[in-house]
């Protein structure tokens, strides 16, 4: 079994439901809190990252559920007003993952992969909205929370992460 399937059966152990299914132009995945969806056209690899990225804001939204509104309201886009508090909220969904990664015991097969792939999403979507892009600090781990995902909001367009046509995370 390869680190990905160590992983999804993890996340499953851990009360996510890991799904598939087609979502709005230029989404990868999306959440209910308990259902990670993925995209069925991503490898395998790319659908780790998803889920990892859809489990910390799961785990976000519990900690802090003030922050789901801001979540939500930037799906149609993101606007420049807004790009401090994306960046802030973004980073930490990303820790929360490695967090995450950290708890189901995959550091030295996933952490490095992890933080270079979310080091460029959020470089990229900044890009595409607003044509620059504010530096991320580095991502350190937050404890993951121990708790029982619960459905926190239906599913919808999906979440931002940005992909080229050949598949690659757009650097």
């Amino acid at each position: 079994m390869d680190e990905f399937q160590r992983l999804n059966a993890r996340l499953e152990a851990f009360g996510y439901e890991l799904k598939e299914r087609g979502l709005d132009e230029g989404f990868a995945g999306d959440l209910c809190g308990k259902i990670l969806y993925a995209t069925p056209d991503l490898s395998v690899e790319k659908k780790a990252f998803i889920r990892l990225h859809l489990a910390g804001h799961a785990a976000q939204w519990y900690l802090n559920p003030e922050t789901l509104p801001f979540s939500e309201s930037i799906l149609g886009g993101l606007q420049r007003e807004d790009l401090e508090t994306f960046v802030d909220l973004e980073h930490e969904v990303h820790c929360l993952a490695l967090g995450l990664i950290e708890r189901v015991e995959l550091v030295d097969e996933l952490a490095q992969w992890y933080a270079e792939g979310a080091q460029r999403d959020l470089v990229d979507i900044q890009h595409y909205f607003l044509g620059e892009a504010l530096a991320f600090p580095q991502f350190k781990k937050i404890t993951f929370p121990i708790y029982t995902p619960q459905k926190v909001r239906s599913v919808s367009g999906g979440i931002f992460v940005r992909f080229g046509d050949d598949g690659e995370v757009i650097r």
